[in-house]
């Protein structure tokens, strides 16, 4: 039997509470890491990684959600559980064994055993039974697959982050590209979708100062040669016009 592979979507709400998405089947995964190399040519002698840029990851799963799980989800299930169910098969008499005649050989004698019976009358004359069996099972009715649509329709419309694990490696800060459902007669009560998504990069920034440049200071007793003639010539008209009043 082949191995079950299972991919699951957990994201945080508004409050920091966790949300979770878990799919039946993870039927095909696609791993993708990629890079971006410069079109220009590199120096010889320097750092070729730098060079080299990593694009942001992706991932793409193609899985099943039914309303037949053959385990117990933890999401989108409500208030439904595992329960045992006692469950009775048909009614059984004397007359469903027949073939074994000691009790009706010793009861009405060897040669009457030998007699045709009706198996009406065996039945009225037998004792009813029941077989009975335990059968775990869903204790109320559910329709995980609607609920498990809307929400990844959800998460696509408002560009929901989630993390994703895999039985590869686990995937942070990932956005949903694309969401795509096929539904077939074969594909029962089933969900049979493809979902892609693309890793969401955060930089971060920081203030920092403005250094303050140094201004060379003039130095003192330096002074230029317009500014000496326009002192002097302020002086002298100064000068004329008080020994003018006098």
């Amino acid at each position: 039997m082949a191995q079950v592979r299972r991919a699951q979507i957990t994201w945080k709400g508004p409050t920091g509470q966790t949300y979770t998405l878990t799919l039946d089947a993870s039927v095909r995964e696609v791993h993708t890491a990629t890079s971006t190399v410069t079109d220009h040519a590199v120096e010889r002698g320097s750092n070729v990684a730098d060079h080299i840029r990593p694009d942001p990851d992706s991932l793409t799963i193609e899985g099943v959600i039914s309303n037949t799980p053959h385990f117990l989800p933890i999401d989108h299930m409500g208030a439904v559980i595992l329960e045992d169910k006692q469950v009775r098969g048909a009614e059984q008499t004397i007359s469903d064994g027949v073939g074994s005649v000691p009790l009706l050989g010793g009861a009405l004698g060897f040669g009457a055993s030998q007699l045709p019976i009706p198996t009406g009358v065996l039945g009225r004359i037998g004792v009813g039974r029941y077989d009975t069996a335990l059968v775990t099972g869903f204790s109320a009715e559910f329709d995980r697959v609607t609920e498990c649509y809307k929400e990844l329709l959800r998460m696509r419309a408002e560009g929901q982050l989630v993390r994703i694990l895999t039985t590869l490696r686990a995937y942070d800060n990932m956005a949903m590209t694309s969401l795509e459902v096929t539904r077939e007669a074969a594909s029962g009560n089933s969900l049979q979708l493809s979902l892609a998504f693309r890793n969401v990069r955060f930089g971060e920034t920081k203030n920092e100062p403005v250094p303050k440049i140094p201004v060379a200071a003039k130095p003192k007793g330096s002074t230029t040669k317009t500014e000496k003639h326009a002192e002097e010539d302020d002086s002298s008209l100064l000068n004329l016009w008080i020994n003018k009043g006098r």
